[in-house]
This record gives structure tokens, sequence and C-alpha cells, in this order.
């Protein structure tokens, strides 16, 4: 009996580290697989499954995903541990506290491992066990490995929580009160000579340290502009048993503010209207909820979602079964094709100044030239991102219905 319950301590330890270290895999059951993340923002990984990879093999890809890293270590553990910026980490694993973790992980030290190393590496998440036990990792336990080093040192996904995390209504809402009205005053300039000459009607400023560097077959950008909306919808995906996880973006939303539609309301931190020469400018706050679903099928269905309970419709003067702050003409996106619904491809205008993008949506065959911008000013960058847009935001795009 003794000897069963032992066996039985040491399997629970051993899922519980391969559940800790693999992280969202194991608890969301997505699709995907570390080496598409990797190959789309980074232009590697490993692909051949059948294939043992050696130390060398690794440390080449750590320094693709970590362009500064040293080469420092002498094992996969040590490796990731220093490519991920934990190695004053490491000194803090005193030898009680040692003790205390191979209590916890049931584990033995590992031959050529140090065993601060060792535990840095279980406990930040780089790995598990069963990836520690060589130098010979296989290419699914190095991409897995490569992907948490990336995320560790903020070249990977940023992201607030899962869908179905418990707290993440809370969670939301306390990321989203911490936004507050920003500017560049080169995109700012350039913005307004644009709505000037109206090349434009209106643009969004954001702000790179947000962006949530999610999987583009997988992920959907959801604006608008209340919060009790979007706490509404995350809770709306999760009824539905929608796993995803949810980045928000602030951007602040520039257009101009016409005096005939009333008194110009008091600023705040999430509003003000600006006298800028002849026009009036609306600076507010709004935000891009991107969602990177686990399945591709949760992102062909969020579209139906939207229309059944977050968009306003002729067909519904009432507005049953509709959330808070539903429009009439919702906005999402997505960088590729979707196979469901209708939509309609546009194009993203950027313009970019260190950290701060000028953003501004086009019809495809209409895109805002800034070439007169970045040829006087080398520090400015210019992108046309394709992207496909819901039918009812197309429609308010191009001026025609505004549903």
């Amino acid at each position: 009996m003794k000897r069963i319950k032992s066996v039985f301590c040491i399997l629970s330890i051993v899922i519980l580290c391969i559940s800790c270290a693999s992280g969202v895999r194991t608890l969301h059951n997505e699709e995907y697989s570390d080496l598409s993340y990797l190959k789309e923002y980074f232009g590697s990984g490993f692909e051949d499954k059948d294939a043992v990879y050696t130390l060398k093999d690794f440390k080449d890809q750590l320094s693709v995903v970590v362009p500064e890293y040293n080469g420092e270590g002498t094992n996969v553990i040590e490796c990731a541990v220093n490519a991920a910026g934990y190695s004053e980490l490491v000194s803090t694993y005193t030898s009680s506290k040692i003790k205390e973790r191979n209590l916890w992980y049931y584990a033995k030290p590992l031959k050529n491992v140090r065993t601060d190393y060792f535990y840095t590496f279980l406990d930040t998440g780089l790995g598990n066990i069963e990836m520690a036990k060589d130098d010979k990792i296989t290419a699914d336990e190095a991409n897995n490995i490569l992907v948490n080093v990336a995320n560790a040192k903020g070249y990977g996904r940023r992201y607030i929580g899962f869908s179905t995390d418990p707290d993440i209504l809370n969670t939301v809402r306390t990321f989203y009160n911490g936004f507050a009205l920003f500017s560049d005053e080169t995109l700012s300039s350039i913005g307004k000579t644009l709505l000037e000459k109206e090349y434009i009607t209106g643009y969004n400023l954001k702000n790179y340290n947000y962006e949530p560097r999610f999987l583009s077959d997988y992920t959907i950008v959801y604006s608008h502009d209340d919060i009790d909306h979007l706490i509404q919808l995350i809770a709306l995906m999760k009824s539905e048993g929608i796993i995803c996880r949810i980045q928000i973006e602030p951007k602040v939303s520039v257009y101009q503010y016409l005096l005939d539609w009333g008194p110009i309301p008091e600023p705040s931190d999430h509003y003000r209207v600006v006298k800028d020469g002849d026009m009036y400018l609306v600076n507010a706050i709004e935000f891009d909820a991107s969602f990177e679903f686990s399945k591709k099928q949760d992102k062909e269905y969020f579209n139906s979602l939207i229309n059944k309970n977050a968009k306003k419709s002729s067909d519904n003067p009432e507005m049953k079964g509709l959330i808070k702050g539903s429009w009439w003409q919702p906005l999402y996106t997505s960088r590729t094709v979707m196979n469901t619904g209708d939509f309609v491809a546009i194009v993203n205008n950027t313009l970019s100044n260190d950290k701060y993008s000028l953003n501004t949506f086009t019809v495809k065959n209409s895109p805002v030239d800034f070439s007169a911008f970045t040829q006087s000013d080398d520090t400015l960058t210019a992108q046309r991102t394709p992207l496909v847009v819901n039918r009812a935001f197309y429609n308010y795009l191009i001026g025609a219905s505004y549903e």
C-alpha cells in the first residue's frame, strides 16, 4: 500500500510540474503549436519532430528569439534561465530553499545541472522536469522553452488573462481603469494636417507596448469605447464556452468636434476637446480588445455571436437580447481571411514614431500615402496592413447603410 501511495504521489507531482511548465497548452487545449508562434514572429523553431537536437542547436535558436543572449550556459536549463533574464533570481535559491523545492517537486538533483538553476527553471515556468533530463531535447520541448523564454523577455505574447480565468472581469476593469489620454507631438501634428486637408476623417493613436503579438490565424481585434460592453462581451463568451487569451490596447481616437453637436463636454482622464487652430479636436480613450482563440471554430463563431448579441438592428427595435453598449456598426477585424460571415478587405494605414503609431482604416484600393512624411523625417516608418472587417463597419467606412 505504501508503495502504491508513493507511486501515485510521484505521478501527481510530475503531472503538476508538466502542467505548470507547459502553461496554457495543458489548461486551454489550443489547436496551434509553439512552432506556429515561433515561425510567425521569429521565423525560427524546430520543425523536425523525429530529430534530436543538441545544446548548440538550442543556443542558436535562443539567439534568434533573444538577440542579446550571450550563449552563457552549459546545459539547456542554464541557457534558458540566462536567456530569460533570471540569472539574479538563481542566487535566491539557498540550500534551505532548495530542500523545500525538493519536497515540493519530489525531484532528485540532476547530473551536470546546478540545483539552483533547476528550480529557477521550474518555478518560472520555463519548462518541466522531463525537459531537463539531459542536453538533448525534442522539437516540441525545445519550441515550448523558446516560447516561454520569449514571453519572459517581453518578446512574446502580451495579455492580461484568459476568458476562463475566475477573476478575468475584475482584471479587465482594473486594467482599463489605468488608461489615460496620451499623445505624440510628431504624429499629432501629422494627424492634424491630414484632418485639415480632409485626407482622413479621424485616426487612432496607439502605443506598441500594449501590442498583443497574438497568432494571426486565431485572433480577432474588437474595438469599442465602453468598458461595460467589453465586460459583458467577455462574460458572454465565457457562457458560450469560448476560451481565448485577452489583451486590451488603449488607443486615443482623434476626430473633429463640430460645434453644432452642442456644448463641449468637460474634460476627463478619458476625454477632452482641444482647440487647434480653426478645428476642435476630440481626444477620446477607446480600446482594441484582442482575442486569441484556442480554436479556429471559435474565431469563426465570433461573428454570429456579435450579430446576435452585440449589434443593433432595425429588426430588433427593442434591442432584446443585446448586451450593454451595443452599436449599429460594431468593429472587429482579422489579419487572415474569415471563412464564415460577411467580411470585406480593408487596409490599416500606420505611421510609426518610436513606440507610438497613427492608425487609420481605408478601403482596399484607397490607402493613405504617408511618403511625404517619411521622406522628410527618417525616424518615421509607414506600413499598410491588409485586414478583413465585418460588413457593418465596412458600410460605415464607405458611408453606406447605418446597418
